[in-house]
């Protein structure tokens, strides 16, 4: 192709006259039409780069058609659904369906012979929309797909979103059609899969049909392992050689706490379809008693490994209740006999945070229930087995959090005396509080997040009683919190009770006469009666 473009050069300059005995004007316009010729060869050199020779065209591909002289039939042109472009007159539509880029420029030449004089056409490929291929069977989006050139079966199996748990891909079959031929080959896809066999995972042509078929069920079961009954995920799962019994265990997840490990049943079938099964006892294998180095028995292909629950075979299955501090609160089924400290580890154990010495057990016994505090800690350190009770049917685990976290859940005054109090006024976080009883002032003012840059801590006023009138029975005073701070002594900090309101007043503006000061602080304390009111007291009213 670049031959031809440099012989149409010389032969361009040759009728051009020559470059010597020309005057200076004519060698200038000589040189411009040599400028000229060489930009256009270094455009066509360009626009060549890149291209695949072989390549046909298809609808959604973009050309660009550059045709010498005639400016008015150069430019772009889109394939069409119906493999056509569209040109300007004279030239019309003109079908270039699975022509490659020459074929369309020496296609193009011929009919512009009619209206031009020795045309010169280059045609190249500005965007390629690859060809259509086809793919039926066990795809999971079967349907046909636009690919570049270069794709192979693989490829076009992933953009089908991968085969299905049925697919036999050891028989895959390619149909190609070219010249009114239809060729049909076999490819043993699973070569590529298993050994990365590149002759088994072919490069595709236009039109070409890849079908995936469906394996038979009788040969499916020979080429897996199936779990039934205590795994994580029971299934059929691939399995191209033969291993060990807790090897295979991992592709189901492991057994679950409620699988009975004593009587797990591996069961095969004959060529004859005779049904055997053998037993094996995973706990005593865990538990190193006999060949404490195997990794269980050899499972082959098409076998069945059924672990069922443990109370199938005489042990009764319990529900408990496992709540609090643990890492996965919830429902567990425990094996009978079982005791507290199983039922906290299959709850994945304690967080942070957690009183192992005060955890609860509440128990229904003939409709009333009661709750006993044991103390886990007495347990681990001691061996004290009173300590680690066994748990019965429905019984619900309470692990509570310990005295040092001020603010606790709800669930958590069941074990600990809480109080709730109030504050409100210039700190971040103003609003009611659960607190352990024995906190402090300072412990409030750590909970709402501490106090405003104007608050005034000289005068933080405390608002105690069972009702928010301003009755005998209310108490009220102030509190110098910043000349406690500054102490450093944290011994004077008032004790707060269930029903204490806080108040932190803003800082008064300097110049403030003392009436003034006065009538704020009588301001706020009105205020702090009325939010008192609003907040606290409808609640101890109900």
């Amino acid at each position: 192709m670049f031959k031809e473009s440099g012989e149409l050069v010389m032969d361009f300059l040759e009728k051009n006259t020559s470059w010597t005995g020309k005057t200076a004007s004519n060698r200038c316009l000589s040189a411009t039409y040599v400028l000229v010729v060489l930009g256009f060869l270094l455009i066509f050199v360009l626009s060549a780069i890149g291209q695949v020779p072989d390549y046909p065209v298809g609808p959604g591909d973009t050309l660009y058609i550059s045709i010498w002289g005639q400016d008015n039939l150069s430019g772009p042109a889109v394939v069409g659904p119906d493999g056509t472009i569209m040109l300007p007159p004279p030239m019309g539509n003109v079908y270039v369906n699975q022509l490659t880029a020459d074929e369309i420029a020496q296609l193009l030449t011929e009919k512009l012979e009619e209206f031009v004089k020795q045309p010169v056409v280059m045609v190249s490929i500005r965007e390629f929309q690859g060809f259509v291929v086809h793919i039926l069977g066990q795809v999971n989006l079967p349907s046909f797909y636009r690919v570049p050139d270069g794709t192979s079966i693989q490829e076009l199996i992933t953009q089908a979103n991968g085969l299905t748990e049925f697919a036999d891909p050891a028989s895959i079959m390619l149909i190609h059609k070219e010249d009114g031929k239809v060729e049909t080959k076999k490819i043993d896809y699973s070569k590529f899969l298993k050994h990365n066999d590149m002759e088994s995972n072919p490069v595709l042509k236009a039109n070409d049909v890849v079908l995936v078929p469906r394996i038979g069920m009788k040969e499916r079961i020979q080429h897996v392992v199936t779990f039934i009954g205590q795994v994580s995920r029971p299934g059929a799962y691939e399995l191209d050689a033969p291993m060990p019994l807790l090897d295979v265990l991992t592709l189901a997840g492991g057994v679950l706490t409620s699988g009975d490990l004593e009587n797990v049943y591996i069961l095969s079938r004959s060529e004859e379809d005779a049904a055997t099964s053998r037993q094996v006892n995973l706990k005593s294998l865990f538990s190193g008693q006999k060949n404490p180095d195997a990794l269980g028995p050899t499972i082959y292909p098409g076998e069945i490994v059924f672990i069922p629950t443990a109370d199938m075979f005489g042990d009764r299955m319990l529900s408990v209740n496992v709540m609090g501090q643990v890492a996965n609160p919830g429902v567990y089924q425990i094996t009978e006999g079982k005791r507290l400290i199983d039922a906290i580890f299959g709850a994945g154990g304690f967080v942070e945070d957690a009183a192992i010495d005060s955890l609860g057990i509440i128990r229904a016994n003939n409709g009333d229930s009661n709750i006993s505090v044991f103390s886990l800690k007495d347990y681990i350190l001691t061996g004290n087995i009173a300590a680690n009770p066994v748990l019965d049917e429905g019984d619900t685990i309470v692990v509570p959090m310990t005295k040092g976290i001020k603010e606790i859940p709800p669930v958590q005054s069941a074990f600990s005396p809480v109080v709730d109090v109030n504050i409100i006024g210039a700190v971040s976080k103003p609003g009611p509080y659960k607190l352990f009883a024995g906190s402090n002032l300072l412990d409030v003012l750590v909970l709402a997040g501490g106090s405003g840059s104007g608050a005034d801590l000289e005068r933080v006023l405390i608002i105690r009683g069972d009702d928010a009138t301003l009755n005998e029975g209310e108490q009220r005073f102030l509190v110098n919190l910043k000349a406690l701070m500054t102490a450093g002594n944290p011994d004077p900090l008032p004790i707060m009770f269930s029903g204490d309101t806080v108040f932190l007043p803003n800082l008064q503006e300097k110049g403030q006469s003392w009436w003034r000061s006065l009538m704020v602080l009588l301001g706020d304390i009105t205020t702090i009666v009325v939010l008192y009111y609003l907040i606290v007291g409808r609640t101890y009213r109900r």
